[in-house]
């Protein structure tokens, strides 16, 4: 019975060590569950840290490509830059070379407009000199014509007037002065006029004498006024006209008939009283003199 009992004891005592081993194993599978959710929540967060490194990772990724891709075309669109820049440096190289050659054209150009302009204000002016020299010069050379003409006039007219002013001239046939005429000028003698003294009494009327004291020749006075006439006419265009065309003239009829049959003139002109002073013109037809 004892050994039953200590049997039962033993078995009492396994039993009870059994059951504080088991209770030992429950707290250490308590423990281990524990530890178990514990780390079933640690892998959990470790999976969700791992989702969001993945998400991280793809979002770096993303942005990685991102910025590779916002590179390349940086790079790209840097190196299109450069090529442009190139391009535009080369443009305006020969751009600035074509702004040299147009501006220096351009120069010349306008040195040829104002070299044109100047030879041609330069033509003009001296055209304008030209004119104004010639007019001048027309101008002196009527202005000496004119003094040559006056001291002319004073000179030859002076010594004919100046010895045609009596009575005796008044009434002097004019055929024996210096002057020997050419051919018979008996017609410019025929026509006469007879002259009468006038005289004032003291009543102071007029008293006529019936008496002729002179006769005079109007021809030949006409033929010298026509000469003065002549002479004061063409001084006047020489002095003041431009030049005509030329006036074709019979020599004898036009220039030496009324030369010859101005005796008054003719007579005179030499200036001085020598009566042995005489001259004639003879006219020689198809012969040399």
């Amino acid at each position: 019975m004892t050994s039953i009992n200590n049997e039962i004891y033993r078995l009492k005592n396994e039993n009870e060590g059994m059951s504080s081993k088991f209770d030992e194993k429950e707290v250490e599978l308590t423990r281990m569950e524990r530890e178990a959710i514990k780390k079933s929540e640690e892998l959990k967060n470790m999976n969700d840290i791992v989702g969001k490194k993945e998400d991280l990772l793809k979002s770096l990724n993303i942005k990685i490509i991102e910025v590779s891709l916002k590179a390349y075309n940086d790079s790209v669109r840097a190196n299109e830059e450069k090529k442009i820049a190139e391009q535009d440096k080369v443009f305006a190289e020969n751009s600035s070379k074509w702004t040299i050659g147009i501006a220096f054209g351009f120069v010349l150009l306008s040195i040829l407009i104002a070299t044109i302009y100047y030879l041609r204000k330069k033509r003009k002016f001296d055209q304008y000199i030209s004119v104004k020299n010639s007019e001048i010069q027309q101008s002196n050379s009527r202005a000496a014509i004119s003094q040559l003409y006056a001291r002319t006039d004073s000179h030859d007219l002076g010594h004919v007037l100046d010895a045609y002013k009596s009575i005796a001239d008044f009434a002097s046939d004019e055929r024996n002065g210096q002057y020997f005429p050419l051919g018979d000028i008996s017609q410019e003698l025929k026509t006469k006029f007879a002259c009468h003294e006038i005289s004032v009494d003291t009543d102071d009327s007029e008293k006529e004498i019936l008496t002729p004291k002179f006769s005079i020749l109007p021809n030949l006075m006409g033929y010298f006024n026509q000469y003065l006439k002549t002479r004061m006419d063409f001084r006047a265009d020489v002095a003041t006209s431009d030049p005509n065309s030329l006036t074709t003239l019979d020599f004898y009829q036009d220039v030496f008939s009324p030369f010859n049959n101005n005796l008054i003139f003719n007579n005179r002109i030499s200036g001085i009283s020598d009566k042995e002073l005489k001259y004639q013109f003879k006219i020689f037809k198809g012969k040399r003199i």
